[in-house]
């Protein structure tokens, strides 16, 4: 990082994710819209770390990459949660000094555990590259990887249509959540669910209930 602040044609924006799930900020997307209006060719976007249910990333990005840093349990997790599934790329980092034979044992991990694992393309296997940036050992090939990712996805077709579905995902997101925002400024309709609310939590109704409730009188007031 220090050496890429100094790089005249790169460009660094950071942006807290506000406690959403999946590593990103909810405007990340348009943050990588507006980099690429500015004709920066590569975007990279890091994550403050994803689990099992938090891949929001792989929705807005052509490739993931996910780094482990060996001898931290980091590397188990990612097999547990299945972390794997969902990596174009993996790049076991620190691979210098006394780290070196634990960087090792983690890439042979991986490649064991990336066999069984469900493939998300039908033209692409998960590569696992050793790096190091104390060293710059395994960069190029990092990069190397990624090129050779960027051309099977063109050439067999799939990183346009992967974009489209990215894109018609994002659209039901914010709109599902924006139609949420709405409702909860209205105070007569946050009054209603915090009711609601209260008598789910109290077994007193189902959530299914509750939110059959709330849609239904929602709809009535449109009618009207």
């Amino acid at each position: 990082m220090p050496e890429l602040s100094r790089e005249p044609s790169a460009y660094i924006r950071s942006s807290p994710n506000k406690c959403n799930l999946g590593g990103v900020a909810r405007t990340t997307l348009e943050t990588i819209f507006v980099c690429e209006a500015a004709n920066f060719d590569v975007v990279l976007v890091e994550t403050v770390g994803v689990g099992q249910a938090e891949h929001a990333i792989v929705n807005m990005v052509d490739c993931m990459i996910l780094l482990i840093p060996p001898g931290s349990g980091d590397e188990w997790q990612g097999i547990k949660k299945g972390i794997a599934e969902v990596a174009d790329i993996i790049g076991i980092t620190k691979y210098d000094t006394h780290l070196k034979q634990d960087a090792i044992r983690v890439k042979t991990d991986y490649l064991s555990a990336i066999k069984y694992v469900r493939r998300k393309s039908a033209h692409w296997t998960p590569r696992i590259v050793l790096t190091s940036s104390a060293t710059n050992f395994g960069i190029e090939d990092l990069w190397k990887c990624l090129l050779e990712f960027k051309e099977v996805a063109l050439t067999k077709g799939e990183l346009f249509s992967k974009r489209e579905s990215q894109l018609r995902l994002w659209f039901w997101t914010h709109l599902k959540e924006n139609m949420l925002d709405i409702l909860l400024s209205k105070s007569e309709f946050k009054r209603k669910l915090n009711e609601l609310e209260s008598r789910v939590v109290k077994g007193l109704m189902t959530p299914g209930q509750a939110s059959d409730i709330l849609i239904e009188e929602f709809m009535q007031r449109i009618i009207k």
